[in-house]
């Protein structure tokens, strides 16, 4: 077992758990807009739609702080947890069902992966090492 793990990058795996979490937030916005579409949507339309634009507004912000954390800096690493923070409050404060439960799933993951690597960004904005 510690050989597999002495192979696994914890900021490629945070990446990739970004990305799925972006994909997975991708595919229930255009199942809602299609559902809306179809008239099936328990909400109005509008309301639907306004929905689908703030998930994709987050398949935004997850594809955005995947990418940043390969920068290996400070601010990317604070976009991170910025992002996952927001996620989870607002994933809480709607009705919490199966596919919330797999999102905040995954966004805790990353967040301990996030504190268990955090030294990896301890680098300034610009990516000049700090002193001491």
């Amino acid at each position: 077992m510690a050989h597999i793990s002495k192979n696994i990058n914890p900021v490629g795996l945070t990446q990739a758990l970004f990305f799925i979490n972006a994909a997975i937030w991708l595919l229930f916005g255009i199942f809602n807009l299609i559902r809306a579409a179809q008239g099936h949507a328990s909400e109005p339309a509008v309301e639907t739609g306004i929905l689908a634009a703030l998930m994709f507004g987050n398949v935004a912000a997850m594809l955005w702080s995947g990418i940043e954390l390969g920068k290996l800096q400070q601010r990317s690493y604070y976009l991170a947890v910025m992002v996952l923070t927001i996620n989870i409050i607002l994933i809480i404060t709607e009705d919490f069902d199966l596919f919330n439960l797999s999102t905040i799933l995954i966004d805790v993951v990353i967040f301990g992966l996030l504190i268990a690597t955090h030294e990896k960004y301890a680098l300034t904005s610009d990516g000049i090492s700090r002193p001491g």
